[in-house]
């Protein structure tokens, strides 16, 4: 064969090489980081079921793509209140309402520091979590969820000595007891 041939033979394949590395690419990077038409059409029906739920304006701060499970998770704020992040996902539309959950959390976290404030020079951090029933998961009225979901907080300490426990139990039982019957506090020091 020829020089020229063969040059031919091995640009045609060398673009079809090229092609096909491209196709593999493009569906690699679509399995790892998920279909951008499909994250926009989730995340508007994200966007637009909050809004229409309470009536104000949500924004997305951030989307991540889980390969596994095929799901975008949507990190989401609303504009009356920008500092406080939420996740959702179209999943979880009608099934959860993660931005009253989020919202009572704060609300126990926020009952929880006021009750401790004395002790605040020795706080490390509050971490609050919300368990609840499938029809209590919808509930958007903050006392409601209080009174009717459970709540597990952990309080870390800096240092174990300064912290009198009878004292916080009696405080958390007048304070925190009356608004969020079903709590459990933990107490733990260091990290």
């Amino acid at each position: 064969m020829s020089k020229k041939i063969i040059r031919v033979i091995v640009i045609v394949v060398s673009f079809f090489l090229l092609f096909a590395a491209g196709l593999l690419y493009r569906n690699l990077d679509r399995s790892w980081n998920g279909d951008p038409q499909v994250r926009q059409q989730e995340a508007r029906q994200v966007i637009d079921y909050y809004q229409s739920r309470y009536d104000e304006v949500f924004t997305i701060e951030d989307a991540n793509y889980d390969y596994k499970r095929h799901i975008f998770t949507f990190d989401i704020s609303s504009q009356s209140e920008p500092e406080a992040v939420f996740e959702a996902t179209a999943e979880s539309i009608g099934v959860a309402d993660e931005y009253a959950a989020m919202r009572a959390e704060n609300r126990v976290r926020q009952l929880i520091l006021t009750t401790i404030n004395d002790y605040s020079d020795n706080l490390d951090r509050v971490s609050v979590s919300e368990y609840a029933d499938a029809s209590a998961k919808l509930e958007k009225d903050i006392s409601q969820r209080l009174q009717n979901n459970k709540y597990f907080v952990t309080i870390y300490w800096l240092n174990e000595d300064i912290v009198a426990e009878s004292e916080l139990a009696t405080r958390f039982e007048e304070t925190v007891g009356q608004a969020v019957p079903n709590i459990e506090i933990e107490s733990r020091v260091g990290h």
